[in-house]
């Protein structure tokens, strides 16, 4: 963050609201920009705000994050009807959110994405509270696009979102959780070995999958099958989200990979840690060599551990 974002810099303590989730794709870069503004200043504290519907509510208490809860609802994908009561919502939900801008004596709010962020990015505006918010995609979400006119800094990962923002915009990428950071420094220093030592496949479409994923990935894996059977003599774990977890692992079957799935959502580390070990793969079928999983919501951190472990 840069010092217009980052006002306040005093000995006194930090205080920031990092706003917004509901998908993984939102949630964990806002994760990794608290992260890194905790090691460059000590004593930051940092508060987080989403929705109980939103990914944020499963995963934030678990990291012993500090997490309220709104009541905000999507407009995107929703009825007229539905939209209707959720804009009838919005002035309701920045009462609360000035509530907690307020008990938290928040001095930066950040925006991560999702409809959650809306309400206390404006309440914050409203206040003078400085404001940013990190847009991840190649186009601008709903919640960001109702933001552009007030939000004071805007962190994109793609120059073709700037314009809405003008001077205000600034493209650094899409932040990354330090842990997968250090992953692909050990791919990149080695990449030949790194491949060598992967004993697995991940299939990884986000934290609610992704539908093209879903359904061209099975169809691509058998056709590999059909013409080098050897090159998938790896388990393969697919990351389907919950919609979509039995229509993918019904595929799988009809394609002859995977006789059976673990759902595998809310799992705690020593599950995870067993599953690194091998526990709980589901057999080859037909004696293809080719154990095949499908998975609904999980940290990436565990689903790349077990791709690894096989």
């Amino acid at each position: 963050m840069d010092e217009q974002a980052t006002q306040g810099r005093g000995a006194r303590e930090r205080r920031i609201v990092v706003a917004g989730g509901g998908t993984g794709g939102h949630l964990f870069p806002g994760l990794a920009v608290a992260d890194e503004l905790r090691k460059r200043f000590a004593g930051l504290s940092v508060h987080f705000a989403g929705t109980a519907r939103g990914i944020e509510a499963r995963v934030l208490p678990k990291r012993g994050e500090e997490l309220t809860l709104l009541e905000v609802t999507p407009l995107k994908g929703r009825s007229l009807a539905d939209r209707a009561r959720s804009l009838g919502r919005l002035p309701g939900s920045l009462r609360p959110a000035a509530a907690l801008l307020r008990a938290q004596r928040a001095e930066l709010v950040l925006g991560c994405g999702g409809y959650a962020s809306g309400p206390l990015c404006m309440a914050a505006a409203a206040r003078g509270v400085p404001t940013a918010l990190l847009e991840q995609n190649a186009h601008l979400g709903m919640t960001n696009r109702l933001l552009a006119p007030v939000i004071g800094r805007a962190y994109l990962t793609y120059a073709a979102t700037s314009a809405p923002f003008g001077a205000r915009a600034r493209v650094v990428g899409n932040p990354v959780r330090a842990e997968l950071v250090q992953l692909a420094r050990r791919a990149a220093a080695d990449p030949e070995g790194f491949e060598a030592r992967a004993r697995g496949l991940l299939v990884f479409g986000g934290s609610q999958g992704a539908k093209a994923l879903n359904e061209a990935v099975p169809e691509a894996l058998a056709a590999l099958r059909s013409t080098d059977p050897a090159a998938l003599a790896r388990p393969i774990v697919h990351q389907t989200g919950a919609a979509m977890r039995d229509a993918v692992e019904a595929r799988y079957r009809a394609l002859g990979f995977a006789r059976g799935a673990e759902p595998g959502e809310d799992e705690d580390d020593e599950q995870e840690d067993r599953e690194a070990e091998g526990d709980g793969e589901v057999s080859p079928d037909g004696g293809e060599g080719f154990e095949g999983e499908v998975a609904e919501q999980r940290d990436a951190k565990g689903l790349y551990k077990k791709a690894r472990a096989g």
